[in-house]
């Protein structure tokens, strides 16, 4: 059982801890803590800027502006005007959850500006490293099609949910599919930087590497918290990422699992109920534990959870990648 924790460190470690004085967990978590924040202003800064310019010049050309000024001029209080507002006011747009996607853009360049700029790290220490780029990307695909093949297929087969064509419009869904793949792809490599390039890789300096994943596992779980099953689902699945990039000493396999997993529920099998995907899902509702609750992804079920686990098992099994063993000797913070 020991041999099976038994994480080794990799020079994608090395990397990140050159020229790096040892630091505490919690002043790591306090930093994470800040860009996390800023990041996350920041998108929702650039959500919230997309969505009043749409508004004002939709209520500009129903002439909702015009009746407020109306009101006001026949001796109604502001507080009326804003009542006419409020009683008209508009739905989220469809492509919203687009631009919430690739707002995420944000959150790469925070991870990469502080990792550069305040800890002096190159990309290669933050996991994206230049050698066996194609095989890692094609492990990760593997992997993450046989996790999400494997929740489908027992779904599909037992009934728990049926999954129907989506009468679409090609028009319409092809290119929704393509904004899908690039905002997805956007939304993990965000995800990859700020938790395993970043705060994975640099408590891992100074910490045991299981102990930084199954930390890792916890803030992610933590910023992801939907329900007690999504709590859970996010913890395995975050820890079985975090200790495929310390075994493999690499994000680009992490990032093609995560991508398969957030685009096949989204675009393909339309269980986030996002809409726009090529099937529809009909749950069963007697089976709800299994599969979770509609709309909620894949991963708010127990099914999901008996995967995971399965998967982190199979993970912890594989060697660490000889090239990118490291052959230095620490003592690790207890």
């Amino acid at each position: 059982m020991n041999k099976l924790f038994d994480i080794k460190r990799t020079k994608m470690i090395d990397e990140a801890a050159f020229m790096h004085k040892p630091s505490s967990s919690g002043k790591l978590f306090g930093i994470f803590l800040l860009v996390i924040i800023l990041c996350n202003l920041a998108s929702g800064l650039i959500v919230g800027l997309v969505t009043t310019v749409h508004d004002t010049i939709i209520y500009s050309q129903n002439g909702v502006y015009d009746t407020m000024l109306e009101i006001i001029d026949a001796g109604g209080s502001a507080n009326d005007a804003m009542k006419y507002l409020e009683d008209n006011m508009l739905d989220l747009p469809w492509w919203i959850t687009f631009v919430t996607l690739f707002s995420n853009a944000v959150t790469i360049f925070g991870a990469i500006f502080y990792c550069k700029k305040f800890e002096k790290r190159s990309l290669s220490s933050m996991g994206i490293r230049k050698a066996g780029v194609a095989v890692e990307l094609l492990l990760g695909l593997a992997i993450g099609a046989l996790l999400l093949s494997a929740v489908f297929c027992v779904l599909h087969f037992s009934g728990a949910v049926v999954f129907e064509r989506h009468p679409f419009d090609s028009r319409i869904i092809r290119p929704s599919i393509i904004l899908y793949f690039f905002g997805y792809l956007v939304k993990v490599v965000a995800d990859e930087l700020l938790y395993r390039g970043f705060f994975l890789t640099s408590l891992s300096r100074d910490t045991r590497p299981i102990f930084s994943a199954l930390l890792t596992a916890l803030v992610f779980s933590l910023f992801n918290f939907g329900s007690i099953f999504m709590f859970i689902n996010s913890f395995l699945f975050s820890f079985l990422l975090n200790v495929y990039v310390l075994k493999r000493g690499s994000l680009w396999g992490t990032i093609a699992m995560r991508f398969v997993w957030c685009f096949g529920e989204a675009a393909v099998l339309g269980t986030t109920g996002l809409g726009a995907a090529l099937f529809i899902p009909k749950y069963s509702t007697s089976m709800l534990l299994l599969t979770g609750e509609p709309g909620y992804g894949l991963d708010s079920g127990l099914l999901a959870t008996i995967i995971f686990i399965f998967a982190i098992f199979i993970i912890l099994l594989l060697k660490t990648k000889k090239s990118e063993q490291s052959c230095v000797e620490i003592e690790y913070f207890r």
